[in-house]
């Protein structure tokens, strides 16, 4: 592939000062079961959905908010200790950016935390400050880190963690992987949302230990810097997937999205949004044996679906795609 230049300071600065003068009101919720029928060809029992709102010091220092979307105990449905993921927001927005996503997985029975990091991710610095705060995170969710409030306790299954970010968030879990196996912090599975990774990671990234890693995408537009992970992906030493989502902008990746984000990355749409929503929960609750509800079919039939109806282009590791899929056989597609 041919090489980028590094990301101009100038061009970020500017996407990111027209993204905070534009940003509005969340784009309309598409996330529960009701709105899904069009993809969903199943109707099934679901979780009902606790939702908490909290604050903690970080590890930085930062009080820093959060919301947690949690599976309620049903006696017919499977009981915890569940598998959680980590929704990571992008630049200047909250993690309201996750909330569809987080309570469509919540419903499913995985666990959600959305907490709401530094907008201010120019500079190391800040950024490793949010990697850092995050990586804390983890531990206090998986309870080795800090007290936690009673609904918390035994309510994780510490090895079965997920994080999923989008944009500037997908940078973050990166470097999240980095450090949190450095410190013996087990995180199973990671995805990146139409991911923009930063300078510093490249030179790092062959680090990374293998991991379950998906990376969703959009088609290659300025926001995503014209595809940028593709070139990162090159350097990792253990197999990954990768799904673009044909016509899809890089707002598609939230859910919801701002009128701020589709007037400086392009439109957004329910279907795409909902698309992208798909994959990244098929992906988690494979990955982390969550409970398979309803439809049965596992993320690679799903993908096999959408690429017989020209929805997405799919690249497969043969030997990864096995380990998700036993009984299905795909070909390596870009």
């Amino acid at each position: 592939m041919k090489n980028l230049p590094r990301i101009p300071f100038v061009f970020l600065l500017t996407v990111q000062l027209l993204v905070a003068l534009t940003a509005g009101p969340a784009i309309a919720a598409v996330s529960t079961l009701p709105d899904l029928t069009e993809l969903d060809s199943y109707k099934t029992h679901l979780y009902k959905v606790r939702v908490e709102v909290g604050k903690r010091r970080t590890k930085s220092g930062a009080i820093r908010k959060y919301t947690i979307y949690i599976p309620e105990k049903d006696d017919s449905l499977p009981g915890g200790p569940y598998p959680a993921v980590i929704l990571i927001h992008g630049f200047l927005m909250t993690g309201i950016q996750h909330r569809n996503n987080a309570q469509y997985m919540a419903e499913h029975g995985i666990v959600a935390y959305a907490p709401n990091i530094a907008k201010l991710l120019l500079g190391d610095d800040k950024r490793m400050h949010n990697v850092d705060d995050l990586v804390d995170d983890v531990a206090w969710l998986t309870g080795k880190s800090g007290p936690q409030p009673d609904y918390l306790k035994g309510l994780i299954d510490p090895n079965r963690i997920g994080m999923a970010g989008n944009s500037s968030g997908g940078a973050v879990i990166l470097e999240m992987a980095l450090k949190a196996q450095k410190a013996n912090l087990p995180i199973h599975t990671m995805v990146s949302l139409d991911g923009v990774p930063w300078d510093r990671t490249e030179s790092r990234i062959a680090a990374i230990q293998p991991i379950r890693f998906l990376t969703l995408r959009a088609e290659p537009c300025l926001c995503n810097y014209h595809a940028r992970m593709l070139r990162f992906l090159e350097k990792l030493k253990f197999p990954y997937d990768d799904v673009k989502v044909i016509g899809a902008h890089h707002c598609d990746v939230e859910n919801p999205t701002t009128i701020g984000c589709a007037s400086v990355c392009g439109t957004s749409d329910r279907t795409h949004r909902m698309l992208f929503q798909k994959l990244l929960y098929y992906y988690m609750r494979d990955t982390l044996d969550a409970p398979r509800m309803g439809d049965k079919r596992g993320f690679l039939d799903l993908v096999q679906q959408m690429e017989s109806e020209d929805k997405v282009i799919a690249k497969f590791d043969a030997l990864h795609a096995a380990t998700l899929s036993s009984d299905s056989k795909s070909e390596n597609v870009r």
